[in-house]
């Protein structure tokens, strides 16, 4: 990482960076040295970390946050696979970082445990709250649905958040407790930024008040134009009476049931 930090530092071409699946988190001074390097490059604007375990080591996720702050070139970061969930404090400085960067406009956070601990999500609640540049946000298979809280913090963040537009919450227990997609329900009412919402293989259709709150969001939602809800197992009747509802033409995925 060193040398890979001396060639950056010297070259301002470079405009994506795959770092992903190199065990970066082993050791804090690889991200150190990345840090070094995103400081003093104004090229890179998308930055790949993906299963590098960073979550384990707080100081990976300190120097990350002071490169993000510092950079006024990366617009995508992605940090999928890092366990990032496992420590509350990973996600105190990611949120710091989000605070004050004006350039982060899509975030990918999948598989990342936030599920396990209801203040990742008021950690990122409070990201989204500040943040004007955010506009794809994954946060798929963070079983987000075991704890109704995580939906409940999401929902603070989307009413306030203008910048979001694509929300991907594939795959996160979110049909086990109708509260869930309660949340989500009241998010959109008042959110009219986001135009496309995947919650495809989330159960749904195994509690009978999620397709109603799915109803809502159709009905009173003023911006939204695609949602996936394909492997949601609900029946041909609930699909009928959910299309029945679309007097918008927003495009709605069944597909892969």
């Amino acid at each position: 990482m060193k040398y890979l930090k001396e060639a950056l530092q010297k070259n301002n071409t470079i405009k994506e960076i795959g770092l992903e699946n190199n065990n970066l988190g082993i050791n804090e001074n690889n991200m150190k040295y990345l840090k070094e390097a995103l400081e003093s490059n104004f090229s890179i604007t998308h930055l790949g970390l993906e299963k590098n375990d960073l979550g384990n080591n707080i100081m990976n996720m300190l120097y990350l946050k002071e490169a993000i702050e510092k950079s006024e070139s990366i617009s995508h970061l992605g940090l999928e696979k890092n366990n990032i969930g496992i420590i509350e404090k990973n996600l105190i400085y990611l949120k710091e970082a989000l605070e004050k960067s004006k350039f982060i406009t899509a975030l990918t956070l999948e598989n990342n445990n936030l599920g396990i601990n209801e203040n990742n999500m008021k950690y990122l609640k409070e990201a989204l709250e500040k943040s004007k540049s955010i506009s794809q946000l994954r946060l798929k298979n963070n079983n987000l649905g075991i704890n109704e809280n995580n939906m409940k913090n999401l929902k603070e963040g989307l009413e306030i958040s203008k910048s979001i537009k694509k929300l991907d919450l594939e795959n996160n227990n979110l049909g086990i407790n109708e509260n869930n997609i309660k949340y989500l329900e009241e998010a959109l009412q008042k959110n009219n930024s986001i135009n496309e919402l995947y919650i495809q293989n989330n159960k749904l259709g195994n509690l009978e008040w999620n397709k109603y709150y799915l109803i809502s969001i159709i009905l009173t939602n003023e911006s939204i134009s695609y949602i996936d809800l394909s492997n949601n197992e609900f029946s041909e009747k609930d699909k009928i009476l959910i299309n029945d509802h679309n007097k918008k033409n927003i495009k709605i995925d069944f597909e892969l049931e």
